[in-house]
Protein backbone atom coordinates (compact mmCIF):
# COMPACT_ATOMS: atom_id res chain seq x y z
CA UNK A 1 0.00 0.00 0.00
CA UNK A 2 0.96 3.56 -0.52
CA UNK A 3 1.04 4.96 3.33
CA UNK A 4 3.11 1.54 3.97
CA UNK A 5 5.79 2.58 1.07
CA UNK A 6 5.45 6.34 2.17
CA UNK A 7 6.43 4.84 6.10
CA UNK A 8 9.07 3.19 5.10
CA UNK A 9 10.73 5.42 3.07
CA UNK A 10 10.58 8.04 6.07
CA UNK A 11 11.01 6.17 8.72
CA UNK A 12 12.56 2.47 7.41
CA UNK A 13 15.95 3.28 9.19
CA UNK A 14 14.46 2.36 12.61
CA UNK A 15 13.78 -1.22 12.01
CA UNK A 16 14.28 -3.65 14.65
CA UNK A 17 16.02 -6.85 13.32
CA UNK A 18 16.49 -10.07 13.86
CA UNK A 19 12.37 -10.14 15.51
CA UNK A 20 11.90 -13.59 14.39
CA UNK A 21 14.89 -14.83 16.07
CA UNK A 22 14.60 -12.68 19.30
CA UNK A 23 11.13 -14.29 19.66
CA UNK A 24 12.27 -17.77 19.13
CA UNK A 25 14.97 -17.15 21.31
CA UNK A 26 12.79 -16.04 24.67
CA UNK A 27 10.33 -18.76 24.15
CA UNK A 28 13.49 -21.16 24.04
CA UNK A 29 14.16 -19.58 27.35
CA UNK A 30 11.27 -19.29 28.64
CA UNK A 31 10.19 -23.03 27.64
CA UNK A 32 12.98 -24.10 30.03
CA UNK A 33 11.77 -21.89 32.61
CA UNK A 34 8.27 -23.58 32.27
CA UNK A 35 9.04 -27.28 32.09
CA UNK A 36 10.67 -26.77 35.41
CA UNK A 37 8.32 -24.38 37.28
CA UNK A 38 4.61 -24.33 35.21
CA UNK A 39 3.66 -21.08 37.17
CA UNK A 40 6.07 -19.41 35.15
CA UNK A 41 3.35 -19.36 32.07
CA UNK A 42 0.99 -17.69 34.29
CA UNK A 43 3.26 -14.80 35.71
CA UNK A 44 4.13 -14.25 31.78
CA UNK A 45 0.23 -13.92 30.38
CA UNK A 46 -1.16 -10.56 29.63
CA UNK A 47 -4.09 -9.53 31.64
CA UNK A 48 -4.85 -5.75 31.03
CA UNK A 49 -5.39 -5.08 34.91
CA UNK A 50 -2.33 -7.32 36.10
CA UNK A 51 0.11 -5.39 33.76
CA UNK A 52 -1.70 -2.01 34.70
CA UNK A 53 -3.06 -1.66 37.61
CA UNK A 54 -1.35 -4.49 39.58
CA UNK A 55 2.11 -2.89 38.28
CA UNK A 56 3.20 -5.81 36.17
CA UNK A 57 4.47 -4.03 33.65
CA UNK A 58 6.28 -6.53 32.22
CA UNK A 59 3.41 -8.58 30.74
CA UNK A 60 3.30 -6.19 27.92
CA UNK A 61 6.31 -8.06 26.87
CA UNK A 62 6.47 -11.51 28.17
CA UNK A 63 3.39 -12.91 26.59
CA UNK A 64 4.78 -12.80 23.17
CA UNK A 65 7.47 -15.45 24.80
CA UNK A 66 4.99 -17.79 25.84
CA UNK A 67 5.70 -20.88 23.91
CA UNK A 68 4.11 -22.28 20.84
CA UNK A 69 3.55 -25.62 22.70
CA UNK A 70 4.18 -27.38 26.22
CA UNK A 71 6.06 -30.65 24.34
CA UNK A 72 9.03 -30.17 22.81
CA UNK A 73 8.78 -31.66 19.62
CA UNK A 74 5.89 -29.33 18.88
CA UNK A 75 7.69 -26.80 20.30
CA UNK A 76 10.91 -27.61 18.01
CA UNK A 77 8.42 -28.01 15.08
CA UNK A 78 6.52 -24.93 15.82
CA UNK A 79 9.79 -22.86 16.18
CA UNK A 80 11.01 -24.20 13.21
CA UNK A 81 7.61 -23.01 11.16
CA UNK A 82 7.74 -19.66 12.61
CA UNK A 83 11.65 -19.03 11.73
CA UNK A 84 10.78 -19.92 8.35
CA UNK A 85 7.43 -18.26 7.78
CA UNK A 86 9.29 -15.11 9.84
CA UNK A 87 12.82 -15.10 7.75
CA UNK A 88 10.59 -15.63 4.36
CA UNK A 89 8.13 -12.13 5.18
CA UNK A 90 11.42 -9.67 6.58
CA UNK A 91 13.17 -10.72 3.09
CA UNK A 92 10.18 -10.46 0.72
CA UNK A 93 9.06 -7.24 2.47
CA UNK A 94 11.73 -5.77 4.45
CA UNK A 95 12.75 -5.40 8.04
CA UNK A 96 10.45 -2.20 8.58
CA UNK A 97 7.29 -3.57 7.01
CA UNK A 98 7.64 -7.07 8.67
CA UNK A 99 7.92 -5.17 11.64
CA UNK A 100 5.08 -2.75 11.08
CA UNK A 101 3.26 -6.10 10.22
CA UNK A 102 3.40 -7.81 14.09
CA UNK A 103 3.24 -4.32 15.72
CA UNK A 104 -0.40 -3.94 13.93
CA UNK A 105 -1.22 -6.84 15.39
CA UNK A 106 0.59 -6.45 18.79
CA UNK A 107 -1.04 -3.05 19.32
CA UNK A 108 -4.46 -4.83 18.38
CA UNK A 109 -4.33 -7.40 20.49
CA UNK A 110 -3.54 -5.15 23.59
CA UNK A 111 -6.10 -3.48 22.62
CA UNK A 112 -8.41 -5.98 22.46
CA UNK A 113 -7.47 -6.85 26.55
CA UNK A 114 -8.44 -3.37 27.46
CA UNK A 115 -12.15 -3.46 26.68
CA UNK A 116 -11.73 -7.18 28.50
CA UNK A 117 -9.11 -6.22 31.32
CA UNK A 118 -9.46 -9.29 33.43
CA UNK A 119 -9.14 -12.03 30.53
CA UNK A 120 -6.02 -13.75 29.68
CA UNK A 121 -4.82 -12.54 25.98
CA UNK A 122 -2.95 -14.73 24.38
CA UNK A 123 -0.64 -14.23 21.21
CA UNK A 124 -1.25 -17.57 18.98
CA UNK A 125 -3.32 -15.29 16.96
CA UNK A 126 -0.41 -13.00 16.37
CA UNK A 127 1.48 -15.56 15.01
CA UNK A 128 -1.11 -17.46 13.25
CA UNK A 129 -1.51 -14.39 11.12
CA UNK A 130 2.31 -14.49 10.28
CA UNK A 131 1.38 -17.87 8.95
CA UNK A 132 -1.15 -16.82 7.01
CA UNK A 133 0.74 -13.81 5.09
CA UNK A 134 3.79 -16.29 4.02
CA UNK A 135 0.26 -18.75 2.71
CA UNK A 136 -1.20 -15.56 0.63
CA UNK A 137 2.07 -14.51 -1.00
CA UNK A 138 3.83 -18.11 -1.64
CA UNK A 139 0.39 -20.08 -1.61
CA UNK A 140 1.67 -23.32 -3.97
CA UNK A 141 4.60 -23.64 -1.22
CA UNK A 142 4.31 -27.03 0.41
CA UNK A 143 5.20 -28.65 3.53
CA UNK A 144 6.17 -32.21 4.58
CA UNK A 145 3.17 -32.98 7.29
CA UNK A 146 4.45 -35.45 9.49
CA UNK A 147 7.67 -35.33 6.85
CA UNK A 148 5.94 -37.34 4.59
CA UNK A 149 2.91 -35.77 3.20
CA UNK A 150 3.13 -32.94 0.98
CA UNK A 151 0.24 -30.28 1.47
CA UNK A 152 0.52 -26.91 -0.47
CA UNK A 153 0.19 -23.78 2.46
CA UNK A 154 -2.67 -22.70 0.44
CA UNK A 155 -4.89 -25.25 2.30
CA UNK A 156 -3.50 -25.32 5.20
CA UNK A 157 -4.14 -21.28 5.43
CA UNK A 158 -7.94 -22.57 4.82
CA UNK A 159 -7.96 -24.72 7.54
CA UNK A 160 -6.62 -21.45 10.09
CA UNK A 161 -9.53 -19.41 8.59
CA UNK A 162 -11.72 -21.92 9.23
CA UNK A 163 -10.46 -21.97 13.30
CA UNK A 164 -10.23 -18.25 13.10
CA UNK A 165 -14.18 -18.16 12.03
CA UNK A 166 -15.00 -20.68 14.10
CA UNK A 167 -13.24 -18.38 17.43
CA UNK A 168 -14.82 -15.36 15.73
CA UNK A 169 -18.52 -17.20 15.68
CA UNK A 170 -18.68 -19.73 18.60
CA UNK A 171 -15.96 -18.39 20.98
CA UNK A 172 -16.21 -16.29 23.87
CA UNK A 173 -16.08 -12.67 24.11
CA UNK A 174 -12.16 -12.63 24.40
CA UNK A 175 -11.62 -14.84 21.61
CA UNK A 176 -13.55 -13.29 19.44
CA UNK A 177 -11.94 -10.00 20.06
CA UNK A 178 -8.27 -11.77 20.37
CA UNK A 179 -9.08 -13.12 16.73
CA UNK A 180 -10.14 -10.56 14.96
CA UNK A 181 -7.52 -8.20 16.18
CA UNK A 182 -5.34 -10.84 14.85
CA UNK A 183 -6.13 -10.54 11.61
CA UNK A 184 -6.55 -6.85 11.45
CA UNK A 185 -2.73 -6.48 10.20
CA UNK A 186 -3.67 -9.33 7.10
CA UNK A 187 -6.28 -7.31 6.21
CA UNK A 188 -4.09 -4.06 6.40
CA UNK A 189 -1.77 -5.56 4.74
CA UNK A 190 -3.76 -7.34 1.79
CA UNK A 191 -7.63 -5.84 1.95
CA UNK A 192 -6.29 -4.28 -1.41
CA UNK A 193 -4.98 -7.43 -2.91
CA UNK A 194 -8.15 -9.06 -2.07
CA UNK A 195 -10.16 -6.69 -3.57
CA UNK A 196 -8.73 -6.84 -6.49
CA UNK A 197 -8.96 -10.61 -6.28
CA UNK A 198 -12.55 -10.61 -6.10
CA UNK A 199 -13.04 -8.15 -8.89
CA UNK A 200 -10.93 -9.86 -11.08
CA UNK A 201 -12.61 -13.24 -9.88
CA UNK A 202 -15.98 -11.59 -10.87
CA UNK A 203 -15.09 -10.56 -14.35
CA UNK A 204 -13.45 -13.78 -15.34
CA UNK A 205 -17.10 -15.50 -13.96
CA UNK A 206 -19.04 -13.44 -16.24
CA UNK A 207 -16.36 -13.96 -19.30
CA UNK A 208 -16.93 -17.81 -18.27
CA UNK A 209 -20.61 -16.97 -17.98
CA UNK A 210 -20.97 -15.49 -21.74
CA UNK A 211 -19.10 -18.02 -23.15
CA UNK A 212 -21.12 -20.80 -22.01
CA UNK A 213 -23.94 -18.49 -23.52
CA UNK A 214 -22.58 -18.23 -26.47
CA UNK A 215 -21.58 -22.01 -26.65
CA UNK A 216 -25.36 -22.50 -25.98
CA UNK A 217 -26.44 -20.71 -29.22
CA UNK A 218 -27.44 -21.77 -32.24
CA UNK A 219 -24.87 -21.37 -35.15
CA UNK A 220 -27.38 -21.88 -38.24
CA UNK A 221 -30.67 -21.30 -37.86
CA UNK A 222 -33.07 -21.60 -40.43
CA UNK A 223 -35.42 -18.22 -41.40
CA UNK A 224 -38.26 -19.94 -41.98
CA UNK A 225 -38.94 -22.89 -40.11
CA UNK A 226 -36.33 -22.12 -37.25
CA UNK A 227 -34.25 -25.18 -36.80
CA UNK A 228 -30.76 -24.74 -36.08
CA UNK A 229 -27.74 -26.83 -35.26
CA UNK A 230 -28.78 -27.53 -31.90
CA UNK A 231 -32.11 -29.32 -32.61
CA UNK A 232 -31.23 -30.28 -35.41
CA UNK A 233 -27.22 -31.21 -35.73
CA UNK A 234 -27.67 -33.70 -38.82
CA UNK A 235 -29.38 -30.97 -40.50
CA UNK A 236 -27.19 -29.29 -43.86
CA UNK A 237 -27.99 -25.76 -43.69
CA UNK A 238 -27.19 -23.23 -46.79
CA UNK A 239 -27.12 -19.55 -47.55
CA UNK A 240 -28.34 -17.15 -49.89
CA UNK A 241 -28.12 -13.38 -50.29
CA UNK A 242 -31.10 -11.66 -49.00
CA UNK A 243 -32.71 -8.03 -48.98
CA UNK A 244 -30.46 -7.36 -45.92
CA UNK A 245 -27.62 -9.80 -46.23
CA UNK A 246 -27.26 -13.63 -46.12
CA UNK A 247 -30.18 -16.25 -44.95
CA UNK A 248 -29.75 -19.13 -43.49
CA UNK A 249 -32.26 -22.31 -45.11
CA UNK A 250 -32.36 -25.57 -43.94
CA UNK A 251 -32.24 -28.40 -46.69
CA UNK A 252 -36.25 -28.72 -47.01
CA UNK A 253 -36.80 -24.59 -47.57
CA UNK A 254 -33.72 -23.94 -49.33
CA UNK A 255 -35.49 -25.55 -52.48
CA UNK A 256 -37.53 -22.84 -52.44
CA UNK A 257 -35.52 -20.58 -51.08
CA UNK A 258 -36.15 -17.86 -53.89
CA UNK A 259 -40.26 -17.83 -52.95
CA UNK A 260 -39.47 -17.44 -49.34
CA UNK A 261 -36.86 -14.58 -50.14
CA UNK A 262 -39.26 -12.88 -52.07
CA UNK A 263 -42.07 -13.35 -49.30
CA UNK A 264 -39.73 -11.69 -47.11
CA UNK A 265 -38.82 -8.56 -49.46
CA UNK A 266 -43.13 -8.22 -49.63
CA UNK A 267 -42.66 -7.95 -45.84
CA UNK A 268 -40.12 -5.42 -45.79
CA UNK A 269 -37.20 -8.16 -45.08
CA UNK A 270 -38.84 -9.71 -42.24
CA UNK A 271 -38.68 -13.86 -41.97
CA UNK A 272 -41.48 -15.27 -42.76
CA UNK A 273 -43.50 -17.32 -40.57
CA UNK A 274 -42.64 -21.29 -40.07
CA UNK A 275 -44.42 -22.81 -42.69
CA UNK A 276 -46.99 -25.56 -40.81
CA UNK A 277 -46.21 -28.58 -42.46
CA UNK A 278 -49.70 -30.73 -44.13
CA UNK A 279 -49.54 -34.37 -43.88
Amino acid sequence: MKWIDALNRKFGRFHVPFVTETIIAGQIVFFGLAYSDPKVIGDMAFVWNLATVGGEWWRFVTFLFIPFSSSPLWAIFAWYLFYMFGSALDQHWGTFRYNLYLLIAYIATVGVSWIVPEQVVVSSFIYTSVFLAFAFLYPDFELLIFFILPVKVKWLALIAWAVIGSSVIFGSLPAQLAAGASVLNYLVFFGGDLINMLRTGQRRMKRQAQSFAERGKAFHTCVVCGKTDKSDPDEEFRYASGPDGPLCFCSEHFENHERHIAEMTAKGGKPAKPVKEKW
